[in-house]
């Protein structure tokens, strides 16, 4: 368990810079600039399986309130990533080209002060499998993406859901394949 850590820096409970795996554990009350929960560094592995990443905060634009990718490859198995909060991607961020995939895990309950609640995408690949984005809110208004927001890369939904997000689901409008309103 990760609980009530916070640093300068990115990475309030993990500041990934080699390959981590978490597995049945949680991640949460932690604080940082970037990647309140994990921040995953550029060229390095994390893996989050069975767990749940909840209630993380960051700081800065860099976001990721739950997780960052920064330029790394992320997984995240069977898991729950909720009650996170960020400036962008309040929930999860993708960023410098990062490689993240999300099998079988719950992204709900998410706040972005400005774009991405569950989701923010700033370049790279996000994929999600069998998955459900859901309750997120981004406060900077119709077009922030509740759900996700995909500012550059891509994201793939496979047999995955993007629902009642505020102030709508994926932004902007058609960036995301699959997802509606």
């Amino acid at each position: 368990m990760l609980r009530d850590n916070s640093a300068r820096n990115a990475g309030g409970g993990i500041n990934n810079n080699g390959t981590v795996t978490v597995r049945n554990s949680s991640a949460y009350g932690n604080s940082g600039s970037s990647g309140g929960g994990i921040f995953n560094y550029v060229g390095n592995a994390a893996t989050v399986s069975r767990s749940s990443v909840h209630d993380n905060t960051a700081t800065t634009t860099y976001g990721g309130g739950g997780l960052t990718n920064y330029n790394g490859t992320l997984t995240v198995s069977e898991s729950a990533v909720y009650g996170n909060a960020a400036p962008y991607g309040g929930g999860i961020r993708n960023d410098a080209d990062g490689t993240t995939r999300l099998t079988r895990t719950w992204v709900a309950d998410n706040t972005a002060g400005v774009q991405g609640g569950g989701l923010y995408v700033s370049s790279g690949t996000v994929t999600l499998e069998g998955s459900r984005v859901e309750r997120n809110t981004a406060n900077g208004g119709p077009g922030s993406g509740g759900g996700i927001y995909l500012a550059d890369g891509s994201v793939d939904l496979l047999r995955s859901v993007v629902r009642d997000n505020t102030p709508d689901n994926c932004a902007p409008a058609g960036a995301v394949p699959g997802c509606v309103g």
